[in-house]
């Protein structure tokens, strides 16, 4: 086997084994070489979409030079998940919640989120992250 190719050359005319048993390995050989083909497209496949997730976090555009308020404001209309500080501990680490909803409306001091038919009021300074849904 050609390591560099991935190609399988047997020598069968020089073998000292009969017809079925060379049959046998020639189909064994050609069955190895699609396998390996067969990972070398998987893996190719792989690159493909790891090299379109790259682009695609590339074209996202940054958010600088605005403050927390003005980002909220931006996604406001949107599906959004909002991950709030829940306070307290739980085995060590501290807890959070996730409510998932439409962004509706910023007060000074909070926001509101429409999810399931109930309004949900968080308070700004509770919000540990904002995850904006596709």
């Amino acid at each position: 086997m050609d390591i560099e190719s991935n190609e399988v050359d047997i020598d069968f005319d020089n073998l000292d084994i009969d017809i079925d048993e060379k049959d046998f390995l020639q189909k064994l050989a050609n069955v190895i070489s699609k396998r390996e083909e067969e990972i070398e497209m998987i893996e190719e496949e792989k690159e493909k979409e790891k090299r379109e997730e790259m682009e695609k976090l590339e074209s996202m555009e940054c958010i600088k030079g605005m403050d927390f308020e003005e980002i909220l404001e931006d996604l406001r209309g949107e599906f959004v998940t909002i991950i709030i500080k829940s306070g307290g501990r739980c085995n060590g680490v501290e807890c959070c919640c996730a409510y998932e909803g439409l962004l509706c409306q910023l007060g000074r001091d909070l926001i509101l989120l429409i999810a399931s038919g109930r309004k949900i009021f968080i308070p700004i300074d509770a919000i540990a992250a904002v995850i904006e849904e596709d």
